[in-house]
């Protein structure tokens, strides 16, 4: 039974303990799954008084001790209690979006713990292994980034395997919004202007790893970039942030990052919509003239096919699309 008084499960005790307790919390997760029918994940996303769940306290109590990858026994321990708290938890996530896109109620309101653009009715699974660094990647980078970074030295591999819809862990990414969407629950990222500056630390890292991942679309045929601008709402930011200071980031802008690791996708249409990445900035949930401006900055040329549409007649859409672009590009540089 919760604690009366915080809240708690035991398995929230558990992630707090500073013991390597990777098996008492596999224990307490089958207890929790077959104790209560809603908690499939055993409690790992189970709320406390204060809005803390055994994930959120795992990762908490792992960067405490987590600094320098000095004794790799010590994190390697560490991070498997993490892993198993983070599994559980990403089942109880991902099969109550499941519920709540099929209608359906488990007695329980949706956790915090997944942004309400999650479109994943699965955990992240490939050919029967759990995919830690992708579910980190979607539950946690913008709350607890310094645990994709954890996930990245626990698992290289996996920054270059797609998880059941086709996704690497770039795709992933860059489709969360900038900051969490519950402004309820406590998160670390403090500021709008913190967590863009710790998205970019994230991009950096996964960037670093996998560079390709920015090239490749996933199973529906939109590349990151395209994800970044049309889904996660990603605008064109350059300012520096305390978290790039500390990590010696450089100073560039995320969308930046994205095109420098693929110039090719400025030019690439997004394959749902049909447009390029400046006119998805350009119309996209409100439209940013700004970015559509710097997009087409980065690579003029592309304003040259519809040049050869107009010759022939064609893209009376897509005129008035890049005629609303380039109209706000003017705005801009007057």
């Amino acid at each position: 039974l919760p604690n009366k008084v915080a809240g708690w499960l035991p398995l929230h005790f558990c992630a707090d303990h500073p013991g390597r307790d990777s098996d008492l919390a596999r224990v307490l997760i089958e207890a929790g799954r077959q104790g209560e029918a809603h908690l499939r994940g055993g409690g790992a996303a189970e709320a406390d008084a204060r809005g803390r769940t055994p994930l959120d306290l795992a990762c908490l109590a792992a960067e405490g001790r987590s600094s320098p990858l000095t004794d790799e026994r010590h994190h390697r321990a560490e991070w498997d209690k993490l892993e198993v708290i983070l599994r559980a938890a990403a089942h109880e996530c991902y099969y109550r979006c499941s519920d709540a896109d099929s209608g359906e109620s488990s007695g329980t309101p949706r956790s915090s713990l997944m942004s309400s653009s999650t479109s994943s009715s699965l955990p992240p699974f490939a050919s029967g292994q759990f995919l830690a660094l992708h579910a980190s990647v979607e539950i946690l980078a913008r709350r607890h980034p310094h645990v994709v970074h954890q996930a990245l030295h626990a698992h290289p591999d996996q920054a270059s395997q797609c998880d059941g819809f086709g996704r690497m862990p770039l795709h992933v990414f860059t489709s969360s919004p900038v900051a969490p969407v519950d402004s309820d629950i406590p998160c670390d990222n403090g500021s709008d202007q913190r967590g863009r500056a710790r998205r970019r630390v994230v991009l950096s890292w996964l960037l670093e790893a996998y560079p390709t991942a920015a090239g490749r679309t996933d199973e529906r045929g939109r590349l990151p970039l395209h994800l970044a601008i049309s889904v996660g709402g990603w605008r064109w930011d350059r300012e520096e942030g305390e978290e790039e200071q500390e990590r010696g980031v450089e100073r560039v802008a995320s969308l930046e990052r994205l095109i420098h690791a693929e110039p090719r996708a400025l030019t690439t249409r997004d394959v749902g919509t049909g447009l390029l990445p400046f006119m998805l900035a350009a119309v996209w949930d409100g439209g940013c003239l700004d970015t559509a401006y710097r997009l087409l900055l980065e690579d003029p040329s592309v304003l040259l096919q519809f040049c050869e549409q107009a010759a022939e007649g064609d893209g009376e859409v897509e005129e008035k699309v890049v005629a609303c672009a380039a109209a706000g590009c003017f705005c801009v540089v007057m």
